[in-house]
């Protein structure tokens, strides 16, 4: 992708006449999405800052989608959208006039803002404006002093940086980190100045947009990958694919609680500094292990991801006090597979990286009861219903009983599977089914699994429905009493429902087992492709195997598999990304590749695992 000059030198186009007034942008903050010919019109204008839409005052016409486009071409265009202010400002139209301001400042002017809902928290991207004017706009605006001295580590004004006296920012250091090669090194000493200091500050939350001048907070960490530094803000998201604008606030313009984007698209969802959620004209994603025309379709920009080796390392290293530059994203998700607190309580963003994070959560409750215990006790109001049946897995498996009596909690929190990865005591077992009546199928399954013959004979009360997954799991058993006693109490034929084969004991201890497997692309990639999959099965008929509330699970051996994997037989960082699992088990016993045979690779991408074949 190209990048924009470092120093805006693109002149202001004349404003055009004073013709709109307030009731002009009566739609704002209208229907979600349209649809429809005249709207891609519409929206592609507006992106390259041609034209505005021609109907602004209809709620019905003048929709999100077109008002982000607005917002994003009054940001990458100077002059474009300047009639609107005086309308905005009478409307009350906040994020637009911040829009406005935030063009005229990278364009050198400095605009009256007394209302601070008036003040743009993004004024380095896409251009940096003159050392002079963010100096004027210091000197005017005091509590922009932080945003001025995150635009010197984006253009390296060092001088600038040194007279605004601010606290040592791990924001600004990460900025200045992102903008050495694009600045010519000339923000090297604005990095070097603020990691050298024995206590930084978090000052700048670029998840929220503000900015803690008066109240500052030591920062925990250090460098810790929660800056949304200039080269990220590149990436965007097409307009043609609206199906994510359902889930952002109209009058707000947050993300709907809970909701975070998917797909492939590389635009961070945790992040809107630019207030325009990276809408363009194109989605820009990832080749994610495929050439460009088995992937491209309409409305996508493909583009190679970054080598995020460094990040990637700390998958089998200490973390450092700073981490290197890159997307910790998948660092977030394996600290939560494998119910680290430690690692997983300085690495996680406020909001999720991906819907595979709750997964790797529910992973993480039942292989640690310790991460189970925290993530139960973890914040006052804090939302743990995604992982409370997972929690109460958990803590069976450990034979405590203690939070479960004969009417709390409610039936549709109790956990579905409670035999793995550990198995509890066959006491606590019995116990549970005497408490809570609902649970004798699950603790039926778990008498099977741990083949607790004595308490399945002796102390099971049998007054409750038999289940198909029941006769599955006594099928499987290499006990054959269980299921001879199932037919004779059951006095019917083991039912033949070959859905429920795939999720039955011991089978889905290897979760890869299941038959419907997707591939999520994460930013964080690798330098191979995705590394998490998320598996899909009918939450009605089996919440899986973590007690997920969705019907989903998810495995890492894509990770796994990159971790122990010698770096010499890795995947190049070339848009491929694949391995081809048999020659490389061959190769490893004959001592590596040689160069004619690593061309004769060709990627071949599959659920959850990496495959192989040969060129023809």
């Amino acid at each position: 992708m190209d990048e924009p000059d470092m120093v805006a030198t693109r002149p202001l186009r004349p404003p055009s006449p004073p013709a709109f007034r307030a009731e002009d942008l009566a739609g704002w903050g209208g229907t979600r999405r349209r649809g429809g010919e005249a709207e891609e019109d519409d929206c592609r204008s507006a992106l390259r800052g041609e034209r505005l839409p021609a109907n602004m005052r209809d709620t019905l016409h003048f929709t999100l989608c077109k008002q982000l486009c607005v917002l994003k071409g009054i940001r990458h265009h100077p002059g474009f959208g300047s009639e609107l202010r005086d309308a905005a400002l009478t409307a009350g139209i906040s994020v637009l006039v911040r829009a406005l301001n935030a063009r005229a400042i990278m364009s050198n002017q400095i605009p009256d803002m007394d209302d601070r809902a008036h003040v743009p928290y993004c004024i380095w991207y896409p251009d940096v404006a003159s050392e002079e004017t963010y100096r004027a706009l210091a000197r005017r605006y005091p509590h922009m002093r932080y945003q001025v001295g995150r635009a010197c580590a984006v253009a390296g004004y060092v001088a600038l940086y040194k007279e605004l006296d601010l606290l040592p920012d791990v924001s600004i250091a990460e900025e200045a980190r992102d903008n050495l090669a694009r600045n010519d090194g000339r923000s090297q000493p604005i990095f070097d100045s603020i990691v050298a200091q024995p206590v930084r500050w978090t000052i700048m939350n670029d998840y929220t947009r503000t900015i803690r001048e008066d109240d500052p907070v030591p920062a925990q960490y250090g460098l810790n990958g929660d800056t949304a530094v200039w080269s990220t803000l590149g990436f965007s998201r097409g307009f043609l694919r609206q199906s994510w604008l359902d889930h952002v606030d109209i009058d707000t313009q947050e993300l709907s609680p809970g909701w975070n984007f998917l797909g492939h698209a590389l635009a961070p969802h945790y992040f809107n500094i630019t207030e325009d959620w990276s809408i363009g004209e194109v989605t820009t994603r990832s080749f994610n292990g495929r050439s460009p025309h088995q992937y491209a379709s309409a409305g996508e920009e493909l583009t190679l991801l970054p080598n995020n080796d460094a990040m990637a390392s700390f998958l089998w290293n200490p973390l450092p006090r700073d981490l290197p530059a890159g997307n910790k994203d998948v660092l977030v998700l394996m600290a939560a597979y494998h119910g680290d607190i430690d690692r997983y309580t300085r690495l996680r963003r406020p909001v999720p990286v991906s819907d595979n994070e709750a997964c790797c959560i529910r992973r993480g409750i039942h292989h640690n009861t310790g991460f189970a215990r925290w993530v139960f006790q973890d914040q006052p109001g804090n939302d743990i219903k995604p992982y409370i049946r997972a929690i109460h897995a958990r803590f069976i498996m450990s034979n405590d009983l203690s939070r479960i009596s004969a009417d709390q909690p409610p039936d549709d929190q109790l956990p579905w599977q409670i035999w793995y990865p550990t198995q509890a005591a066959a006491e606590t077992y019995v116990e549970l089914a005497r408490r809570r009546p609902s649970m004798r199928p699950a603790v039926a399954r778990a008498l099977i699994v741990a083949d607790y013959q004595n308490e399945w004979d002796d102390k099971m009360d049998w007054d409750f429905k038999f289940t198909d997954e029941m006769f599955e799991q006594a099928r499987a058993s290499p006990n054959p009493h269980y299921q001879a006693d199932l037919y004779a109490r059951s006095g019917e034929d083991f039912p033949n429902n070959p859905a429920h084969t795939a999720y039955i004991f011991p089978v889905c201890k290897n979760i890869t087992t299941f038959e419907a497997c997707i591939d999520l692309q994460l930013q964080s990639t690798l330098s191979t492709a995705s590394v998490l999959a998320m598996c899909y099965h009918e939450p009605e008929a089996n919440p899986g195997i973590y007690n997920g509330y969705g019907g989903e699970e998810v495995h890492a051996d894509n990770v796994e598999l990159y971790i122990a994997t010698r770096d010499e037989l890795r995947p190049p960082n070339d848009g491929k990304g694949d391995v081809d699992l048999q020659h490389l088990w061959e190769e490893q016993i004959r001592g590596g590749f040689s160069e004619e045979e690593k061309e004769s690779l060709v990627d071949y991408r599959g659920p959850g695992r990496w495959f192989w074949h040969r060129r023809r």
